[in-house]
């Protein structure tokens, strides 16, 4: 597979969002949310995760994740989405779900829904590829080492 930066990476992982969403993989279409919408928040969701694994998020940390998925987010309002979400680094249920974006791309992949497929049956490898690389971002700068069961789960 090409290597892409953490750029391109989301840039391909939301056109093909956008591709799933158009052939209505799963019947997206009838959520609510869109698969963008979706895996821009599992994104965060995994970012909530890891950030809070040393028990301190930073600055650093914030302006990965604002970067990466274009939001607004402060050190506050994380810590505030890991309370509200129950999100903790020990959490086996958290560790072990597959975000439902991961589930939509392998279901697209499966059906072979996109004809042409410009991704060659590629699409849950690229978001898993986001997921992984966003992570490793994140841990990146982490200012205090990380937990050993965090990185041995995402890296």
């Amino acid at each position: 597979m090409k290597e892409f930066d953490m750029a391109a990476l989301m840039a391909a992982s939301d056109k093909i969002a956008d591709d799933i969403q158009k052939v209505n993989v799963g019947s997206i279409q009838a959520s609510g949310t869109t698969l963008k919408e979706k895996l821009h928040q599992e994104l965060l969701m995994f970012a909530v995760f890891l950030v809070g694994s040393d028990g301190d998020i930073t600055d650093e940390e914030v302006n990965v994740i604002k970067g990466t998925l274009n939001v607004e987010v402060t050190r506050e309002s994380l810590k505030a989405t890991k309370r509200r979400e129950h999100i903790d680094y020990l959490d086996y249920n958290f560790r072990k779900k597959v975000p439902s974006s991961i589930k939509y791309a392998v279901l697209a992949d499966a059906a072979k829904k996109l004809d042409p497929d410009p991704y060659k049956g590629q699409k849950a490898m690229m978001f898993y590829d986001t997921f992984k690389l966003f992570g490793q971002y994140i841990m990146a700068v982490q200012a205090k080492e990380a937990d050993v069961v965090t990185l041995s789960c995402f890296t």
